[in-house]
């Protein structure tokens, strides 16, 4: 199902849904309310001040809530995230990624993704806040979970971690620290190519989105906040030993952890507790630019 319509100052259609990882901030019930289906995000935090309810060929305000879109007016795929309506008051990821892309070109700075768009949107679980960049290949993490040995051929590597080391310079050297890096945060783009494929062929390439309906476990009926049937995450990737030297170009994702330390010190790590910084655990001191 296709929705052709427009966010923000662009003209969209969308197209499939793409996986997306909202920071999990709302309170969660004691028990699940939901039959369990594996792979998908978390059914119970459909609630009050947390996911908004998408579904391909949605259209809020005029607005696409689907993960992947085709804008219309240039020949380019968007990548869309909507974010819980609990943090989408307080998080800063749209400024900041904004300011860096204002600055002038500097070495590093081509791994923080443009900005293409940002809105709001209004839904039975409250407002959130829509950020709209380039859609992104795969994350490190998935390349390497696809692949048998988990492993990347030794110049695409080096490629890689040279690209990273760049860009994290680049972000310390504006007072910037990311506060989230990961594997599952480090982002290969897409190939141009992917901007020349309509819809049909989108699908034909990487197959049509895949669902499976949401049921109570008590089989009462679903309220406004909880959708109808959730997407499972399309796959765009390649394994990581499949990856080739020109193909290896990375972003960071997930802005929402950052902050400036001189600003604004912060003493703790919401990222996963065995990647959390030594310093969260072992001293008093405020992060700095060494917990990235």
């Amino acid at each position: 199902m296709l929705w052709h319509g427009s966010y923000g100052s662009s003209q969209c259609q969308c197209s499939t849904p793409q996986a997306l990882k909202l920071r999990e901030t709302s309170p969660r019930p004691e028990a699940t309310q939901y039959q369990l289906i594996e792979d998908v995000e978390d059914l119970d935090r459909y609630r009050q001040g947390g996911y908004h309810p998408l579904r391909i060929g949605d259209a809020l305000n005029r607005y696409s809530t689907t993960w992947l879109a085709q804008d219309l007016q240039r020949p380019r795929y968007v990548a869309l995230k909507v974010i819980t309506a609990d943090a989408s008051g307080s998080t800063n990821e749209a400024t900041i990624i904004r300011s860096l892309q204002e600055l002038s070109d500097k070495l590093g700075k081509e791994i923080v993704p443009p900005l293409l768009d940002e809105f709001w949107v209004s839904g039975p679980n409250g407002k959130h806040r829509c950020v709209v960049t380039p859609p992104a290949r795969m994350s490190l993490f998935d390349a390497k979970e696809s692949s048998k040995f988990g492993l990347f051929q030794p110049k695409v590597a080096q490629s890689m971690i040279a690209q990273l080391i760049r860009g994290v310079t680049f972000l310390h050297s504006q007072d910037t620290v990311h506060g989230d890096i990961h594997l599952g945060n480090i982002l290969v783009q897409f190939p141009k190519a992917i901007d020349e494929l309509s819809t049909p062929e989108l699908y034909q390439r990487y197959g049509e989105p895949e669902s499976e309906a949401v049921v109570r476990i008590d089989n009462k009926a679903l309220s406004s906040s909880v959708p109808a049937q959730v997407f499972f995450a399309a796959w765009f990737g390649i394994r990581s030993d499949d990856l080739a030297l020109g193909e290896e170009k990375i972003i960071l994702s997930d802005f929402g952890e950052s902050f400036n330390p001189h600003r604004s010190p912060r003493y703790s790590s919401k990222t996963f507790p065995l990647l959390q910084p030594p310093e969260t655990r072992f001293s008093d001191e405020p992060l700095s630019f060494a917990s990235d």
